[in-house]
């Protein structure tokens, strides 16, 4: 299956023409059946901090390693709970947290985005949030569906409440 990717612009005004207005603000977002989304020169230049929710799961880690090799502070949102999840150990499962423990603009915030004050926390002082968090496991979303529904659904509200009450109006990209 293939990725999708939604912008919503702290300068658009949700019509369709604003929407391509601020679709072109990316030179190039690519899809593929790996989900793999690069974002190329997709912000301005001025050092800005960004919140990735699922910033340590494939996707979210791509994200947060480009932003953070570009100089911006990038907070790392993320439960780590696949294995949880799927409920069996996974072998090397927080391979990318670590991996991006190298960046010295890199904080992780272990967290719930089903939390509203754990996410509302960590999305106060962001300027764009790239929201990649979501229950993971498709065959568990298929045998109990609750998980899904709290995660993408319940969890996605959360996302977008945190980012209206912050105050700074903060872009909003939700990829998966």
């Amino acid at each position: 299956s293939y990725g999708c990717l939604f912008i919503v612009s702290r300068y658009a005004d949700y019509d369709v023409h604003s929407f391509f207005v601020a679709f072109c603000r990316f030179k190039y977002v690519m899809f593929n059946k790996l989900f793999i989304v690069r974002f190329l020169a997709a912000l301005p230049d001025a050092e800005m901090k960004i919140l990735v929710t699922g910033g340590a799961g494939f996707i979210g880690s791509h994200v947060a390693e480009k932003y953070a090799k570009e100089g911006h502070d990038v907070v790392v949102f993320d439960n780590l709970s696949r294995s949880e999840l799927l409920k069996k150990p996974i072998k090397h499962a927080d391979y990318n947290k670590k991996y991006l423990e190298q960046f010295r603009n890199v904080r992780f915030i272990r967290g719930d985005v089903r939390n509203e004050r754990e996410i509302a926390s960590a999305a106060k002082d962001a300027d764009v949030i790239f929201h990649a968090a979501a229950q993971t496991a498709v065959t568990t979303s298929v045998t109990d569906p609750r998980p899904d529904f709290e995660v993408n659904i319940h969890g996605t509200f959360n996302v977008l409440e945190a980012a209206r009450k912050s105050g700074k109006n903060p872009s909003i990209v939700y990829c998966s």
